[in-house]
């Protein structure tokens, strides 16, 4: 996107069959040594301040109505999105060596 703004002839491709989404939880253990600095960082992550500094990283916010500038809207990648449940990583995991090999000749040649 940053590419695309400064003049490149470039752009975003989202995947036809659904972007595969990767998830950056965070939560605060029960071992923690400092819960309530732990407690601040948490609350400080689901601020405004904290969802568009994501956003500046080029990152979706959950927030579904921050997005990057000149991105795909996060709601329309979220309906295209692959769905991850058991069934699908499962055959996702039968299908690894084919996966494997797809990658390398793709990316790596």
């Amino acid at each position: 996107l940053d590419a695309k703004r400064k003049g490149s002839p470039i752009a975003a491709v989202y995947p036809t069959d659904g972007p595969a989404l990767i998830p950056s939880p965070i939560a605060i253990l029960s071992s923690t040594k400092q819960p309530e600095l732990a407690r601040q960082l948490y609350d400080f992550m689901l601020t405004e301040e904290a969802q568009k500094s994501i956003v500046r990283g080029r990152m979706y916010s959950p927030v579904l109505e921050v997005c990057p500038t000149d991105a795909r809207p996060f709601r329309l990648v979220l309906a295209s999105s692959l769905q991850w449940n058991a069934k699908v990583m499962e055959e996702i995991f039968a299908q690894r060596d084919e996966i494997k090999k797809k990658f390398i000749s793709v990316v790596l040649n």
